[in-house]
């Protein structure tokens, strides 16, 4: 018999007898001792640190093929849990800042919070078009390459996003300007 024959056999069993199953686990592991216990623990985190990729590969495809029943579990938890998880969050963001700055930056920018503020003691924190001084300035990027050419002021990336980026429309608007 092969093991992958042997497996789905298993897995067999153990579906249809989960709650008993589960039930002498509990009992097994009621009856152990702290010391017991933290080493079956330790064994457990050992197997998974040698086994990670195997282990992720496993979930993730058992997850990709249950993905239906986990997005309706997992709304359903949310929807029960709405105001606590928000609650989390909200208090999260206000404990962690700089975390949660340099997580948004990571993800949309690419940089991390230092390169930000490299950045910004690169320009003296002026604004790199207006070339006025501010507290707060926001990252600029190419929306086609994603590359970050540098920090702007509100007003004039508020600016740059609504035309577009695009050239003829800021040479239009030089032109308009310098007519009086």
């Amino acid at each position: 018999m092969g093991t992958d024959k042997r497996k789905a056999q298993y897995r067999a069993h153990y579906h249809r007898n989960k709650d008993e199953i589960c039930k002498q686990a509990r009992k097994r592991y009621a009856l152990r001792t702290e010391d017991e216990r933290q080493k079956h623990n330790a064994k457990q985190r050992e197997y998974y640190r040698k086994h990670r990729k195997q282990c992720r590969i496993t979930q993730n495809a058992y997850r990709q093929s249950h993905r239906k029943q986990y997005q309706e579990y997992d709304k359903k938890r949310y929807l029960k849990f709405r105001k606590e998880l928000l609650a989390k969050r909200k208090e999260y963001r206000y404990k962690h800042p700089k975390k949660v700055r340099n997580t948004k930056l990571k993800t949309k920018y690419g940089i991390t919070l230092k390169d930000y503020y490299k950045l910004k003691r690169n320009q003296s924190n002026k604004c790199v078009i207006c070339r006025q001084r501010k507290k707060k300035l926001v990252v600029d990027h190419c929306h086609k390459t994603n590359k970050v050419r540098g920090l702007l002021c509100v007003k004039c990336n508020t600016y740059l996003g609504y035309i577009q980026e695009d050239i003829s429309t800021l040479k239009s608007a030089i032109k308009y300007l310098q007519k009086e």
